[in-house]
């Protein structure tokens, strides 16, 4: 059953990186050559590697000190 599992993470590791990438593609083509921080790329790639942290259901995230940032 594990190895099911796996597989099918990885599948979607897989799918999802060749949908994604596109998209990441275009928004560092436009907002570059007016963000040198890259904000907005930043908050989308944090937003693809957060779906697979969320699809996995054996992968726990567990944030502390988030009060310590500076906004």
């Amino acid at each position: 059953m594990r190895q099911i599992g796996s597989v099918l993470f990885w599948t979607f590791v897989v799918v999802t990186s060749i949908l994604m990438f596109p998209f990441a593609l275009i928004i560092w083509l436009v907002t570059a050559p007016f963000g040198p921080r890259k904000v907005l790329l930043h908050r989308f790639t944090c937003f693809w590697a957060s779906l697979y942290t969320w699809f996995n259901p054996w992968w726990h995230v567990h944030i502390t000190g988030r009060e310590n940032i500076d906004p």
